[in-house]
C-alpha cells in the first residue's frame, strides 16, 4: 500500500490528512496487528497537525502511533527492536517538541528524559 504525495505538492494539508486518515482502517484489515505501518501513518498525520497549530489532535495521534510502536516491539527480533526503538525514541521527542508548542514545559522536559532513557535501552547511544 502506498499513498500518493500528489496533496502535499498543492500544500492540500487537508487533503493529506483525509487520505491518511483513510489508510489506516485499509492497513488495520491487512496489516498484523502492530505493524508499525500504521504508527507510521499516526506520526505523519500527528505532524501535519502541529504544523497546522493543532496540537492536542497531533497529540492524540502520537499516542496512538506510540501505541502501535509499543506492541510492535515485541513482534520483532533484535534487528527490527532497534529499528522500533528509534521510533519510540522519536515519538518521545515528538511529544516534547509538541508540549514546548503548548507552552507545558513540565512536561516537555518529562518526555525528553523518556527519549534519553528509551535511547539508552535500546543500544541506540
Amino acid at each position: 500500500m502506498q499513498l500518493q504525495p500528489f496533496s502535499f505538492f498543492n500544500n492540500d494539508f487537508d487533503e493529506a490528512i483525509a487520505l491518511y486518515l483513510s489508510a489506516i482502517p485499509i492497513a488495520q484489515e491487512r496489516l498484523p496487528l502492530g505493524d508499525p505501518t500504521i504508527g507510521d501513518i499516526n506520526v505523519k498525520i500527528s505532524t501535519i497537525l502541529q504544523g497546522r497549530g493543532e496540537l492536542q489532535p497531533a497529540i492524540d495521534h502520537l499516542t496512538k502511533a506510540k501505541d502501535v510502536y509499543k506492541t510492535s516491539y515485541n513482534m520483532f527480533d533484535d534487528d527490527g527492536k532497534g529499528v522500533i526503538g528509534q521510533k519510540i525514541v522519536e515519538i518521545a521527542t515528538g511529544f516534547a517538541n509538541l508540549y514546548v508548542d503548548m507552552g507545558e514545559m513540565d512536561n516537555a522536559s518529562t518526555s525528553y528524559e523518556v527519549s534519553v532513557v528509551e535511547w539508552s535501552r535500546v543500544g541506540l547511544n
